[in-house]
């Protein structure tokens, strides 16, 4: 791709803008002379580490490795003075960077007259893109992108939030996040201050690491209003009289997102009325999908069992027992 001299110069006009404005102490060997008694704590020079993937060497293997590219000696001599510039282009992606500017020497150039400066933005999140962000946090390949999320691509500050609040609040590893956010980016719609209500109401109801397997199986859930829905539900699993009610949330989490009014208690109504009360509850508790499925489908599936094994009544209702 052809740079003009034109896009070379505001890169590097910004570059120096930054540079400014983030107060960054050597630039072009330049150094405040308004208050030399004043020392400002500078980055480790991790150059002199024996860890090599932080040191001159390891930044230049990476270079050429990534880039195909060797190392010019002014190049050198910035990455063997600065540390954190080495530390930086090991984090980051080169080859990210080069597409967004399009020549390998434009980029060069900027590390080589502002090395702390370019130490920074390389692996800063606010230069970073959505996709770039989710490939980082939540290992969201090129492919995942575009089939699930680009189409209706979130901010980077939704994608930020959701990724920290999976990651801090439920110990999400990037694998698990992953498959929460490609399985339901609509996730990315909500403010994740609805997700905090969700997991603070679940979190009294059970043990964290379940709310974790929970938000795993139905990540859909951290949707659904706690006062109008999950609340309601949850009361509705502790009525059906037993301790299980737990193992049932854990399972079938998406239990959750039925309503109790014109859902869960008909069913168990319309249950009660084929067999009994006492034998609708045992019957949910071990097959909870019962409450969800059509009546028809339930009454039919009813009706064979009791004239294939040529049972009464109060027979089939000891079965189920």
């Amino acid at each position: 791709m052809m740079v003009n001299q034109r896009d070379r110069f505001k890169f590097l006009t910004i570059c120096s803008l930054l540079a400014l404005s983030w107060n960054l102490i050597e630039i072009h060997s330049f150094t405040l002379p308004y208050s030399p008694e004043k020392k400002v704590q500078k980055m480790p020079d991790l150059s002199r580490d024996n860890n090599l993937e932080f040191n001159e060497i390891g930044a230049m293997g990476i270079i050429m490795k990534d880039l195909k590219l060797s190392c010019t000696p002014s190049l050198q001599s910035s990455l063997h003075k600065h540390g954190s510039l080495c530390r930086s282009i090991y984090e980051t992606d080169l080859k990210n960077w080069v597409e967004r500017i399009g020549h390998f020497p434009f980029l060069q150039e900027a590390i080589e007259r502002h090395p702390l400066l370019m130490a920074r933005v390389l692996t800063s999140d606010k230069l970073h893109t959505a996709e770039y962000l989710l490939f980082k946090r939540a290992e969201v390949s090129s492919s995942q992108w575009s089939e699930k999320l680009s189409s209706n691509p979130p901010s980077r500050y939704r994608a930020k939030q959701l990724t920290l609040f999976l990651k801090s609040r439920l110990f999400f590893s990037p694998a698990e996040i992953n498959k929460v956010i490609i399985s339901q980016p609509k996730l990315f719609t909500y403010n994740v201050k609805k997700f905090e209500e969700v997991v603070d109401f679940l979190i009294t109801q059970v043990p964290t690491p379940d709310v974790k397997v929970i938000v795993k199986r139905w990540p859909i859930l951290l949707t659904y209003s706690v006062e109008s829905r999950i609340k309601p539900g949850v009361i509705f699993l502790k009525s059906l009289g037993n301790t299980r009610w737990k193992r049932i949330l854990v399972k079938y989490p998406q239990v959750l997102t039925h309503s109790v009014n014109t859902v869960l208690r008909p069913k168990l109504e319309y249950l009660a009325g084929l067999l009994n009360v006492r034998s609708a509850k045992n019957l949910v508790t071990n097959y909870p999908p019962l409450l969800w499925l059509s009546s028809d489908l339930i009454q039919r599936k009813f009706e064979f069992l009791k004239e294939r094994l040529d049972l009464t009544q109060v027979e089939a209702e000891v079965l189920v027992e």
